[in-house]
């Protein structure tokens, strides 16, 4: 107030806003050495990705991202590390001895020589099809009884999870016919 003259000032409105919290989605894991987007859970104005991208989604390998956001009304925000894991995928191969074809009763020694760049194989799931005929070793051994075309498949999985599987024909031929000679009454 001035002397007998008063004055009221304007409401003036103060509205605080929290700064954003972004949150990074995409898959965290992807096997055959294939990169993975990632992109946050809500639009914002701006993004600057610890990778240097720039746009609302980036794409990446093996590894720990955080992305800093600033909202249409200039608050900033930084997300929690999202890792990431890109692996290879096995190639899965195997050898047989003896070789295809051979005869009932025969014992094959089948010896794993799959490959993978940059991890190990953990896992072997072999099926010999026959019933009940399969095993987790990574070179294991099987009898055949009986005559046959036999899908023999191996399944091969990383310590990552990544998997491949190759699968050939193994051959049991009959045994040999005799015709006698000779004819009794």
């Amino acid at each position: 107030s001035i002397g007998p003259c008063t004055t009221f000032s304007n409401t003036f409105n103060v509205a605080v806003s929290p700064n954003p919290v972004p949150v990074i989605t995409g898959p965290d894991f992807s096997c055959g050495g294939d990169q993975v987007d990632l992109t946050t859970t809500e639009p914002f104005a701006n993004y600057a990705w610890s990778n240097g991208s720039n746009g609302a989604s980036t794409t990446v390998g093996t590894g720990s991202y955080t992305v800093t956001v600033t909202d249409a009304l200039g608050c900033n925000g930084t997300s929690a590390p999202y890792g990431v894991v890109v692996a290879n995928d096995p190639f899965a191969a195997f050898n047989t001895t003896p070789l295809s074809p051979q005869p009932i009763g025969t014992t094959v020694d089948f010896t794993d020589a799959s490959t993978v760049q940059g991890t190990t194989i953990t896992g072997w799931a072999w099926t010999f099809n026959t019933t009940g005929g399969g095993s987790n070793d990574p070179s294991p051994e099987w009898t055949f009884t009986s005559p046959g075309d036999y899908a023999v498949t191996l399944i091969v999985t990383t310590a990552q999870g990544c998997v491949d599987s190759v699968q050939t024909i193994y051959v049991i031929f009959p045994p040999d016919i005799t015709i006698p000679n000779v004819i009794s009454p």
